[in-house]
């Protein structure tokens, strides 16, 4: 896997966990070199998760050009074989989504601006697969104390009103929601 390091890390942001298509973990974080976030995979070497091999960018999800603050945030979902990235655009602040046939890309955005009726600003995005086979994402309504939850039944293409979850908002902050895999069975 190809591995760009131009000058000196100055930033990582918004760690998540990833997992393969074969069960195996990795992480997906968002780092800079001082021009805007890329986000980059690290796979563990070894089953305790001590060693990691160096992180490695999601070619195409990062900066959109120079001044661009490029992407954070990004949660990887499988579907139907292909790889689809929602990221934060930190220009936009808005939740963009991508595709891809390999983890490490090229990824293609599909879906930009507030193609799912979000509204914005929003971050912290978790996407989790419903017991129905649907996917429900929950959002960070920052600069509003809120947290929502929108659900998708058709391959991510349109999503429910966003709703807010009671008890969390105002409480949780860019949290991180993972499917409980007992649930699917």
């Amino acid at each position: 896997m190809p591995m760009l390091v131009v000058g000196r890390l100055e930033g990582a942001w918004a760690p998540e966990w990833y997992a393969d298509a074969a069960g195996r973990v990795g992480i997906i974080v968002s780092l800079t070199w001082g021009h805007g976030f890329t986000p980059h995979l690290l796979i563990p070497l070894d089953a305790g998760l001590t060693s990691w091999a160096p992180p490695v960018p999601l070619l195409g999800l990062g900066p959109a050009g120079p001044g661009s603050l490029g992407h954070i945030d990004t949660t990887l979902v499988r579907l139907d074989g292909r790889l689809f990235a929602f990221v934060k655009n930190e220009d936009s602040k808005l939740i963009e989504l991508a595709v891809a046939d390999r983890p490490v890309g090229p990824y293609r955005f599909i879906a930009t601006g507030d193609w799912a009726g979000w509204g914005g600003p929003r971050e912290g995005q978790s996407v989790v697969r419903l017991p129905d086979g649907g996917h429900r994402i929950y959002l960070d309504a920052y600069t509003e104390a809120r947290y929502y939850y929108s659900d998708s039944h058709d391959g991510f293409r349109t999503w429910s009103p966003p709703a807010e979850l009671p008890g969390l908002s105002g409480v949780v902050r860019h949290g991180t929601v993972l499917t409980e895999f007992s649930a699917l069975i």
